[in-house]
């Protein structure tokens, strides 16, 4: 974004803002605030790039700046049409710069739930994790762990919590030794055996690893549906077998 220009635009429409919640009834500032949120919208997207990530925030950022400065210089100048509409009038330019920008999204095509650069249809599928629909840019998706940028960066987990789940695949939790990926012992962590080599990872490291050992590249019978298509078919998703094994190492 040019921060120039976004600047200079919105000290310039904060002083209209000024001007017309002083002299106009309270109607018409109510009216104003309301079009000071598309039209925050509107520059914003005449002056950002597409993969400018401030983009996001800034219609509502200038929209609430304006009106509320607008506000503030009526309580510094001690105008006497200064009231509760003042602050209405922010919840309103808020509300109106993230409807018209939701709307305006609704409409257009497709966009990367990261980037929001426009799909192409073949390329776009959903994270695994938070199931936002995804670009295969590198700087969107983290195809070696199969995840979205926002997932890996916020450690976001695919793996159900229950206990009932974990035992039936990977048996009970180990006791002895350490987690063969973060070093993490037993009495901090809790480890399961693979089912094939016996490598032990904790919950955390084998969610890290979409279930798939880091030793011999055996992968937790029966994975979320989300995360099947990501995996590799050199092992079965078979979840008879991946219970019978569990109940065997109890």
């Amino acid at each position: 974004m040019r921060a120039a220009y976004f600047i200079a635009v919105t000290v310039l429409l904060s002083l209209i803002s000024f001007v017309v919640s002083t002299a106009a009834p309270v109607a018409v500032a109510l009216l104003w605030a309301l079009a000071v949120g598309g039209v925050a919208v509107l520059f914003v997207k005449l002056i950002s790039h597409t993969t400018d990530a401030a983009s996001d925030i800034a219609p509502m950022l200038m929209a609430g700046v304006v009106v509320g400065a607008g506000g503030s210089l009526k309580w510094f100048t001690n105008a006497s049409t200064l009231g509760w509409w003042d602050a209405a009038g922010v919840l309103v330019a808020l509300g109106s710069a993230w409807a018209v920008d939701v709307f305006a999204a609704g409409r257009g095509k497709r966009v990367c739930f990261i980037c929001k650069l426009a799909l192409e249809e073949r390329v776009p599928f959903a994270c695994p994790r938070c199931h936002q629909v995804i670009c295969t840019r590198p700087s969107c998706w983290i195809a070696r762990r199969f995840r979205c940028r926002y997932c890996d960066e916020r450690e976001v987990i695919v793996f159900p919590i229950d206990e009932r789940w974990w035992a039936s695949r990977l048996g009970p939790r180990v006791r002895e030794g350490s987690c063969n990926s973060c070093y993490k012992e037993a009495g901090e962590a809790d480890l399961r055996a693979c089912g094939r080599c016996r490598w032990t990872l904790c919950r955390r490291c084998w969610d890290y690893h979409n279930g798939q050992c880091t030793h011999c590249g055996w992968i937790v019978p029966n994975p979320p549906a989300a995360l099947r298509p990501f995996l590799g078919a050199s092992e079965p998703f078979d979840t008879g077998r991946g219970e019978s094994d569990a109940r065997r190492r109890r």
